[in-house]
């Protein structure tokens, strides 16, 4: 259903139907969540992606955005020289841990059908990176232009 949070545990697909992706930081082992995308060309896309904590003893904490920045795109190959971007806004309010992910229809277009991946990185102010979600985006051709 639309709104509907994904397990992070067994990765997810996103059909542009669903708007919420979930990322829990597990407080003693940070690797990235594995979310794949689905992404039709010539539309808009976004979703809005909910980052989390949990601490030793299951406790979720939503990630507090507070002086962070956000950002992801997207390459036909990890290797690839070129990259789309995600447009990525933190919520207003930074203590939801909410940060809506976007490509226009325009970038959208330029991309060929088929498998790319990509990632979101979240950076504090002090400069300390984390590369928060991971995946592989199917690029969806469109028949209406």
């Amino acid at each position: 259903k639309k709104g509907d949070r994904v397990s992070p545990f067994y990765g997810s697909n996103i059909p542009n139907t669903i708007n919420s992706i979930e990322y829990l930081l597990w407080s003693s082992i940070k690797v990235a969540t594995i979310s794949n995308l689905y992404i039709d060309a010539d539309a808009d896309y976004s979703s809005t992606v909910t980052l989390s904590s949990v601490d030793s003893a299951g406790t979720v904490t939503v990630f507090n955005l507070t002086d962070y920045t956000a950002t992801a795109s997207v390459r036909k190959t990890y290797a690839s020289s070129t990259a789309t971007s995600f447009n990525c806004i933190i919520d207003a309010d930074p203590t939801t841990g909410k940060v809506v992910i976007a490509l226009t229809d325009a970038q959208t277009a330029s991309l060929n059908r088929g498998r790319y991946v990509w990632d979101m990185m979240v950076e504090s102010s002090g400069g300390t990176k984390t590369r928060v979600l991971q995946g592989v985006v199917t690029i969806n051709p469109s028949v209406t232009r």
